[in-house]
């Protein structure tokens, strides 16, 4: 079966298929859509594959890594569930990590055209407006400069949000949000707190494939000096990097090293690497007389299997 980051090859045509679909339903405009079109003219090529390492290849010489620049949209599909599938998208894009990677940040028209989709959804989809919460969200923005701006910003978005829900067309509110300020500041110290009050935060527990996990080294814990810690371990370091080789040529490994593996610099530490879920559980397996923490939340990953050896090491 050929497969990326451990999905078949069809599952993610399947998901690239449906949510090149779901935008063609709800598109933001023409600048998107031609971004699916080149999407989608490029699928006979991909399902001509044949291998793993070719598939791998055919998909970054593709266009299907522009659907990383339009993360934000599906988040929006997901949030709104569209046509009853908004999430599911969402979820099959990200099981092979649709939207993990870097992106330049210069402004396309295709960026545009999704800030004012998610724009106007945000605004239709907050149903109250809580005062404190608007304050506390404004604050964060680093377009606020004075107290004033604060106070305008709560106004403005109440009054949006009010329009909305009296049955103001979409142009009625882009019109509006223009005479707040547009780009300029207080226009956009308005959107970051539409976009904010409207996301769903459940979207965020899944939303990278990657996470950094780790191998615990006590002697980290007890503050021991980081030469020593890395000789006192070197068969033990050597072991992890040597296993986690493999799955750089998958694409699932994007940093090892050694340091703290949660952000408490209070927890702890030892050998540390951003992967997949997958290739963490992996670790733990090859090496179950260690410890293997999972970096956002502090969790162990504990093995699977209840004889597993780094002999076996599973392939990739």
């Amino acid at each position: 079966m050929v497969a990326y980051r451990g999905v078949s090859k069809q599952d993610i045509l399947n998901s690239i298929i449906g949510a090149c679909e779901l935008e063609q339903r709800h598109s933001p405009g023409p600048a998107c859509d031609k971004e699916i079109d080149t999407i989608l003219a490029f699928l006979p090529a991909l399902q001509k594959v044949t291998d793993d390492a070719s598939f791998k290849t055919a998909l970054h010489s593709s266009n299907v890594s522009i659907l990383l620049r339009m993360g934000e949209l599906f988040e929006t599909y997901a949030a709104e569930n569209v046509d009853g599938i908004g999430r599911q998208v969402f979820k099959g894009l990200n099981a092979w990590g649709a939207f993990s990677g870097m992106h330049t940040l210069e402004l396309r028209p295709m960026d545009e055209e999704i800030n004012i989709y998610r724009f106007i959804t945000g605004i239709r989809r907050i149903k109250t407006v809580d005062e404190e919460d608007v304050r506390e969200l404004v604050g964060y923005s680093s377009f606020v400069t004075d107290e004033n701006e604060i106070e305008k910003g709560i106004k403005n978005i109440q009054a949006l949000v009010s329009m909305a829900q009296t049955g103001a067309s979409n142009e009625e509110l882009i019109d509006v949000y223009g005479q707040m300020g547009g780009d300029g500041a207080e226009g956009r110290i308005v959107r970051f707190a539409i976009e904010q009050l409207s996301q769903d935060p459940s979207l965020y527990t899944s939303k990278s494939l990657f996470d950094r996990y780790g191998v615990v080294l006590e002697d980290m814990i007890s503050g021991a000096m980081f030469d020593t810690v890395q000789k006192k371990n070197a068969t033990l370091i050597e072991s992890v990097n040597k296993f986690l080789m493999p799955f750089f040529e998958t694409d699932e490994v994007e940093m090892i090293g050694i340091g703290m593996i949660t952000n408490d610099p209070k927890d702890a530490g030892g050998i540390m690497f951003c992967v997949t879920e997958r290739v963490a559980q992996a670790v733990a397996d090859a090496f179950p007389d260690q410890k293997v923490l999972r970096g956002s939340d502090n969790s162990v990953i504990a093995p699977s299997t209840s004889k597993p050896s780094i002999t076996k090491q599973p392939k990739p």
